[in-house]
């Protein structure tokens, strides 16, 4: 089942305060945005952890700025997932951390992040305490980068970090009382620096994600990692991460899914409908990034990855990449980023 995860509204309101600076009246923001009114009533509405995404991600094209506002320089839009294509190669957590810490450095003067180890406890630092990043807008995004940076991570690792404590530098006037349940740890405000305290012992765990699976992570990345407050994942999220790890998923049928989520078909079927899926289009979609990433990556010729992929005859295989990126798998191979653009176009 989809995320029941609800995003309490002062948070809204937290994320809207850089726009009301900005000139933006409620009555914009909400016709812009799809924000009920009542989310800024005295009481206020929570909104589903899927709408919320769906504004961080608007935010992000509005502003063209991952930071909304909240240093003094801006984070152009793609900021993120170009860290993330920099980081997919480390080899474990410690170096995931240090190389997406000083990919930041580049792009800005005013972060300074920093991983500090003590014993068997390691400390991120998210030092942006220079001139001109204070105030309502400087503090979300604190908060905004620690959550991302902290289930990216996790992620990365593919098992939860658990965080033994989390120290901030303000006290929140905005949903102050629900960042223990966001970040399910004890907070210590007024602090000298904003820090997450973790088992160093974590730092050596390898990093599992492949260069494969990132492209399915950054379609909704990294708005999903702030919206979702609860760590359930979709029945879809999970066929998908079934199938791209399959080696032949031209071979893997429903039947052989029902088997490996230990139910029926019929089952399956019903829990994929609920989320608006099918086992068959979620195939063709993970058959698709693994054709790309063949051709990119491995040295397999047309006809092999075609018998990876599960095509009756390469032919078959040519027609459907064609109709996928409208060019050959010979032509993506010779150029992929320039195939990419003009698939866009």
């Amino acid at each position: 089942m989809m995320s029941q995860a609800l995003i309490p509204n002062p948070f809204i309101r937290w994320h809207f305060r850089e726009f009301q600076r900005r000139g933006y009246s409620i009555s914009q923001i909400c016709q812009q945005f799809d924000v009920p009114e009542s989310v800024f009533d005295s009481q206020g509405q929570d909104i589903s952890a899927e709408s919320f995404a769906n504004i961080i991600k608007q935010s992000v094209e509005v502003l063209n700025d991952e930071s909304f506002g909240g240093i003094g320089t801006s984070l152009p839009m793609g900021s993120f997932r170009m860290m993330t294509y920099a980081c997919i190669s480390c080899v474990t957590l410690k170096q995931a951390i240090h190389r997406a810490f000083n990919f930041y450095q580049l792009l800005t003067n005013q972060i300074h992040w920093q991983l500090k180890i003590d014993g068997d406890k390691c400390h991120l630092v998210f030092d942006t305490s220079l001139d001109g990043t204070t105030g309502s807008s400087h503090n979300y995004f604190i908060i905004f980068t620690t959550c991302i940076i902290w289930r990216w991570l996790s992620w990365m690792i593919d098992q939860p970090i658990k965080i033994d404590k989390l120290d901030l530098i303000f006290s929140p006037v905005f949903a102050r009382s629900y960042l223990p349940g966001l970040f399910k740890t004890s907070v210590n405000y007024e602090q000298q620096n904003t820090v997450i305290t973790f088992d160093s012992a974590l730092l050596e765990l390898p990093v599992k994600q492949t260069p494969q699976t990132l492209q399915t992570f950054l379609i909704n990345a990294p708005e999903c990692l702030m919206s979702h407050y609860q760590s359930s994942m979709s029945l879809t999220k999970k066929v998908q991460e079934y199938l791209e790890k399959t080696e032949y998923i031209g071979e893997t049928n429903l039947q052989q899914a029902a088997e490996h989520f230990f139910c029926s078909e019929q089952s399956l079927i019903r829990g994929l409908k609920q989320e608006g899926a099918r086992f068959k289009d979620i195939r063709e979609k993970v058959r698709k990034q693994k054709s790309t990433y063949y051709l990119v990556k491995t040295g397999l010729t047309n006809q092999q990855i075609s018998a990876q992929l599960g095509f009756s005859e390469v032919s078959v295989f040519y027609r459907n990449f064609k109709k996928w990126f409208g060019v050959t798998p010979s032509q993506y191979r010779e150029n992929p980023r320039k195939s990419e653009k003009l698939h866009e176009n």
